[in-house]
């Protein structure tokens, strides 16, 4: 037996664990300030990009306390190194990591499953083992179960399960976690409320086997070790199969320097992308994105002739599919490179009865549109053309994405503002919460460089009283930032009823804007 602390920071999946003087945290964001000093990671997780898993600024702060290891999705990767650019050795520190692969890294055996969660690239459920204690702990974080995930679970000394707020996910999955996966022992995750850990309490028989852990609480667990580990990671890039292009991944920043530098090497990586099976392109294009930020002129040119050949191929249907991974490819080469490659190609690729190819090509022409500042008029108008087809636009799936795009170019160009103006108010009143937080993040952006007119500010008020957690929180924290403080003022009481939300991420939101405004 073997005592680990275990620590939750909010009511996502960010929590950090203790084992014999190691610790690791997973999903850091929407760590309260005072928090964050409790944190002192050796290792840092991060399942996906959603902002409730992962806040670049605080990864950044709590990795440069001891210069950790980041292990994370390819979409985290890309995040992470396009906000801290500028910091080589936070760069250094982040290890790509695809569903799938096991590896030893400092004192951790690091294993990795594909996360049933949206539309997000490749998101992942982690186990990870403290060799020295053999104690195995596998974070479900926000997904669906799978036979996979069951299968993943053996051997572990710990299984951290989701209990609520995704979609799907609810404390009779919760139970199902509980009652089909290997896990000894259970801690509870993800959930939006002291509500659903009873709820989940009333069905849970055995509830010694489970932690009901609220957020910022935490417990000593007694917890058994596991079968020991033994794994030797022996692979040469002179052989090309799976398991050493997966290796390539995940050890890409330790090998960089020596793979780059062998023009024979990159050569063979093209050659081996056009004879490839379609799991073995997608990996290969994986490391081509990670070789886009060290050097874009390193893409040659034979590999986006290969590349536009497989686009031009029928559609699989499949989430992640090689099409959506040759769009993601391609919008950051075009972010490092300035070049927009393929556009014809990719727009070709609309279609209202595939929602999950038309959601990246709306990032696609979101990441080309902030790469390039001659032709991002041209660029922003096919997304406009987008935006603008009604059959594309009532999805709710792309018109999330569509938020996000506007989102993203409004940061780097807010000027671009006046032709996204009438798409944001409609945002403001959609059925969709996440429309509806994206809409107020864009209006912030907006006054910067124009003032909001009152009865868009009205509008972000009147999101004070909405019925999702995140869309409070986000509208109470951008309202302290607004420049028309006069009228903010003159509103005063409605953000002061905040204070006694039942969401305590709303409530630490609305205390700081109150600070702010001095109320």
């Amino acid at each position: 037996m073997e005592n680990i602390k275990i620590k939750r920071f909010n009511i996502y999946s960010c929590l950090s664990i203790e084992c014999g003087g190691i610790q690791i945290c997973f999903d850091p964001s929407k760590i309260q300030f005072e928090d964050l000093n409790k944190i002192n990671p050796d290792a840092i997780f991060i399942s996906h990009e959603s902002m409730d898993h992962m806040d670049p600024c605080q990864v950044y702060l709590l990795q440069k306390r001891k210069n950790c290891p980041i292990f994370c999705s390819i979409a985290c990767s890309i995040d992470l190194i396009q906000y801290f650019f500028y910091d080589n050795e936070f760069v250094n520190s982040i290890n790509t990591v695809l569903p799938g692969s096991a590896f030893v890294r400092n004192n951790f055996f690091i294993e990795t499953c594909k996360s049933i969660h949206c539309d997000y690239m490749f998101p992942l459920v982690f186990k990870v083992t403290f060799i020295k204690n053999n104690i195995s702990i596998v974070h479900c974080f926000d997904t669906l179960l799978s036979d996979e995930i069951i299968n993943f679970s053996r051997n572990t000394s710990l299984g951290i399960i989701p209990v609520g707020i995704a979609k799907g996910i609810s404390s009779k999955t919760g139970f199902e976690f509980i009652q089909k996966m290997h896990s000894l022992k259970f801690v509870t995750n993800h959930f939006k409320s002291e509500q659903e850990l009873n709820d989940l309490k009333q069905i849970v028989k055995n509830k010694k086997d489970c932690v009901f852990l609220d957020w910022n609480k935490e417990e000593i667990i007694q917890v058994d070790e596991c079968p020991s580990i033994t794994l030797k990671e022996n692979y040469s890039v002179d052989v090309l199969n799976s398991k050493s292009l997966r290796q390539i991944v995940h050890n890409f920043n330790i090998i960089k320097t020596k793979l780059l530098s062998n023009k024979e090497f990159l050569d063979k990586l093209i050659d081996k992308y056009a004879h490839s099976n379609t799991s073995d392109k997608i990996i290969i294009l994986v490391i081509f994105i990670l070789i886009s930020f060290v050097d874009s002129q390193l893409i040659k040119k034979s590999l986006i002739d290969k590349i536009k050949m497989d686009l031009l191929k029928k559609v699989d249907l499949q989430h992640n599919n090689l099409h959506t991974v040759i769009l993601l490819f391609l919008g950051v080469y075009s972010q490092q490179s300035g070049e927009i490659l393929l556009i014809d190609e990719v727009i070709s690729l609309v279609s209202y009865n595939n929602e999950h190819i038309t959601y990246w090509v709306v990032e696609y022409l979101g990441r080309c549109a902030t790469s390039n500042k001659i032709l991002c008029s041209n660029t922003i108008e096919k997304f406009l053309k987008i935006i603008n087809t009604d059959s594309i636009y009532n999805s709710i799936l792309i018109r999330r994405k569509i938020f996000w795009e506007i989102y993203r170019i409004l940061k780097i160009m807010p000027s671009f503002s006046c032709k996204f103006i009438k798409i944001l108010e409609k945002g403001l009143d959609d059925i969709n919460p996440d429309v509806r937080l994206l809409s107020v993040l864009c209006f912030s952006l907006v006054d910067k460089i124009c003032e909001l007119k009152i009865f868009h500010i009205d509008a972000i008020f009147k999101l004070l009283l909405d019925e999702e957690d995140d869309v409070r929180e986000i509208s109470v924290k951008i309202i302290r930032n607004l420049y028309n403080k006069e009228y903010i003022l003159s509103k005063k009481e409605n953000i002061l009823l905040l204070l006694n939300d039942p969401n305590c991420h709303v409530r630490n939101e609305a205390e700081i804007t109150c600070k702010w405004l001095n109320l």
